[in-house]
């Protein structure tokens, strides 16, 4: 839970001797427990940026590709996942989630869910962004401008730096349907980079109390990742 970048159930479960699809279960309680961090409106100034996450169409197996397909999940380049993140320049902290569309009807309702009216709200030049009811600044890298004054999404795009480093070294691949909360714990644990190890832990632990999870609820809707 401290380690920036996470550690995998396999390495797990060899460093402490049980069965691997032990330590997947336990690192799926620790996925429940930050479900529950807030998503709570950000104030002053905020960073939104969509990625894709995952492999290539054309790596995919014609029977992941049904499945995937048949869940809704086949949308986003070559077959990747779509999430998208906000970062609170004043606080640091993140929230993200998993999204099926760059639209703008999805784009504008996620940052008016993740930042207060008086917000200002940084973007890139993505044209789902025209038309938010937030004060809004944006750079254009189509022209490879990245930064213009104070409009810029370095921060945010340095939270996906740091999970997709996760994601290709450690985990090196995760189901879609449990992408939402892999995303959310590597938020989670950003949020809280700055506390100590001990604290960390406890926090965990706190979220966990009253948490019912059955292994076979998480395994029903495809593979194992």
């Amino acid at each position: 839970m401290t380690n920036l970048k996470g550690v995998s159930s396999l390495k797990l479960h060899r460093d402490i001797t049980v069965a691997q699809k032990t330590t997947w279960f336990m690192f799926r309680g620790i996925h429940e427990a930050w479900k529950g961090e807030p998503k709570e409106a950000f104030e002053g100034s905020v960073e939104i940026d969509e990625t894709f996450i995952g492999g290539k169409r054309a790596n995919m197996s014609n029977k992941e590709r049904r499945r995937l397909r048949k869940a809704g999940m086949m949308q986003g380049l070559q077959g990747k996942i779509i999430a998208i993140g906000a970062k609170n320049r004043e606080t640091g902290r993140v929230t993200v989630k998993v999204i099926y569309s760059v639209d703008g009807d999805t784009l504008r309702g996620l940052v008016e869910e993740v930042s207060s009216p008086n917000t200002m709200v940084y973007t890139d030049e993505a044209r789902g962004y025209k038309g938010i009811e937030r004060e809004h600044g944006s750079v254009n890298y189509s022209v490879s401008e990245y930064v213009q004054e104070m409009a810029h999404v370095n921060g945010v795009e340095s939270f996906w730096s740091m999970l997709k480093r996760g994601y290709h070294g450690v985990c090196h691949y995760i189901s879609p349907e449990h992408l939402e909360r892999y995303i959310g714990e590597y938020a989670g644990r950003h949020n809280f980079l700055q506390a100590d190890a001990i604290d960390q832990l406890m926090n965990v632990v706190t979220r966990l109390f009253g948490t019912r999870i059955l292994y076979r609820d998480l395994v029903e809707s495809g593979k194992v990742t």
